[in-house]
């Protein structure tokens, strides 16, 4: 305990003496929500946290560090050791950036990850920003553009963490081990494009593989990862690879003006035509898509923007229990004191933050007054099921039926979202407020897939997948209004 007061003395003292050289920032904030509005079952309903970074810029080259401590509770095993069981440690936003000026950037570090496209709706990368490890190189000379993005996922994750490898007696149909739960997995996120003026066309690519936390093949070659998938599973050569690969690909399109900003996104996760091309085939594999679109419009009275998105059912899942779903995580929950705790969708999702079997729209508004910035967003959202790591979600494999489907649910989630946020700034300090109200019709609960749910074979051996080692996400009869209000404030010590 004294060794890290000590520490934490330290380094106050030398960042104190550190001012005149680094921009040094610090800020708190906190949190009322009701229990609807908890993003786990185990977040309290108030609570406190505190954020620091560090940040220099030396020619092309940037140096920052950000650290956030609370005590919301998300996972309640979190702690940070020889201080308080009670608190969480995250770094954010801490690494090194280089750009240059004649179009060349590389990223190291844990960041928060984007798309390409400026949406709410984003589809081959989260809106949410969730932070990730990554190294990125962007190129970019004349009318030609190219990022290669490495997302580190899992490395050498904790024994007991997941479900499926715990408390098996509780499910008499699970047949997983470990060892295809805990492989190491990572991401290649690939964009080639093109801009002609304020038009921007592109390509995006995501090779998504297990077992191993960084491939170097799916980074340096410059080749779409469908290619590097083939050439490293081809079957027979010295140099074969078992890793499950998974790879979507999709196409973008925006134009930005001074005053309005249009774009529109489409990802292919399974395209599947055999019902137009070879009619007689016997089963038609899902076809697993997203969409969306939108922009925003700047007028007086403030800038608007409209936004709608969807993904069909099965979207970004594994086809078989190797965990390779287009998720930061593996599984859909986790143990923590004993307690299934869900992950939420948007902490899970790397892709489409609504997930699979969605529809969303969305209003927003945004305005600067003399007293403060107003932003807000109206949302409205169908759900269906959602597994986003058990494949097929309650089912055994997929049928003819199962060629495209969306939204077709005996019960939908409907839910209505108002959120309100301001800030203004005051020299070297900013305040802001948010704020968000709404209601939830049959409301998507955590369910575990049991033996009475799934199918068997000939043999009445439960089959593996749908053996209820992963639980996944289904409407309910609940329906509620939920809400959260949250306020801080940042600092900056720099003279």
């Amino acid at each position: 305990m004294k060794k890290h007061i000590f520490f934490v003395v330290a380094m106050l003292c030398l960042l104190i003496l550190a001012l005149p050289a680094l921009d040094i920032r610090g800020g708190l904030l906190f949190t009322a929500q009701t229990d609807a509005a908890k993003p786990t079952t185990t977040s309290r309903s108030l609570w406190g946290g505190f954020v620091g970074s560090v940040y220099q810029k030396l020619g092309d080259f940037e140096f920052l560090w950000s650290a956030r401590v609370d005590n919301e509770g998300k996972y309640p095993q979190e702690a940070l050791a020889g201080l308080s069981g009670t608190l969480s440690y995250y770094a954010e936003d801490s690494g090194l950036r280089y750009n240059s000026h004649d179009g060349i950037g590389i990223t190291l570090g844990k960041f928060a990850n984007y798309d390409m496209i400026d949406s709410p709706y984003s589809l081959f990368v989260s809106s949410a920003g969730n932070q990730a490890m990554m190294g990125e190189i962007s190129l970019e000379r004349g009318t030609f553009f190219y990022t290669d993005r490495w997302v580190g996922l899992n490395h050498n994750l904790q024994s007991g963490l997941y479900y499926t490898a715990s408390d098996k007696d509780l499910w008499p149909c699970s047949t997983k081990t470990q060892e295809n739960l805990y492989r190491d997995r990572g991401l290649v996120l690939k964009t080639f494009g093109l801009r002609f003026g304020r038009l921007r066309i592109g390509y995006q690519d995501a090779l998504l593989y297990t077992g191993q936390y960084f491939n170097i093949d799916a980074f340096a070659i410059p080749a779409p990862g469908w290619l590097v998938q083939y050439a490293a599973s081809a079957a027979g050569r010295p140099w074969t690879s078992a890793s499950d690969m998974n790879s979507l690909m999709g196409f973008f399109a925006d134009y930005t003006e001074d005053s309005w900003y249009v774009y529109g996104q489409v990802l292919v996760d399974d395209v599947n035509l055999d019902p137009i091309l070879d009619p007689s085939a016997q089963n038609y594999a899902p076809n697993k898509l997203a969409a969306s679109l939108g922009g925003r419009l700047d007028t007086k009275v403030g800038t608007f923007g409209l936004y709608i998105a969807g993904a069909t059912r099965y979207t970004f899942e594994s086809v078989r229990n190797e965990f390779y779903s287009y998720t930061y995580y593996p599984g859909s929950a986790v143990i923590s004191e004993d307690a299934l705790v869900g992950i939420p969708m948007e902490d899970l999702m790397i892709g489409y933050i609504n997930g699979e079997n969605n529809f969303a729209a969305m209003l927003t508004w945004k305005k600067t007054f003399p007293i403060a910035t107003i932003n807000s967003s109206l949302e409205f959202k169908l759900t269906g099921a959602q597994s986003p790591a058990n494949p097929w979600h309650d089912q055994v494999g997929f049928t003819s039926a199962d060629w495209f489907r969306w939204l077709d649910d005996p019960v939908l989630e409907k839910k209505l979202t108002l959120k309100l946020s301001a800030s203004r700034s005051f020299g070297r300090m900013t305040v802001w407020a948010k704020a968000t109200v709404g209601y939830v019709w049959n409301r998507l609960e955590l369910t575990s897939v049991t033996a009475a749910d799934s199918d068997t074979d000939s043999n009445g051996e439960y089959l593996t997948e749908a053996d209820g080692s992963e639980p996944y996400w289904r409407p309910s009869d609940q329906s509620t209004w939920f809400g959260a209000i949250s306020v801080g404030l940042k600092y900056s010590f720099t003279p």
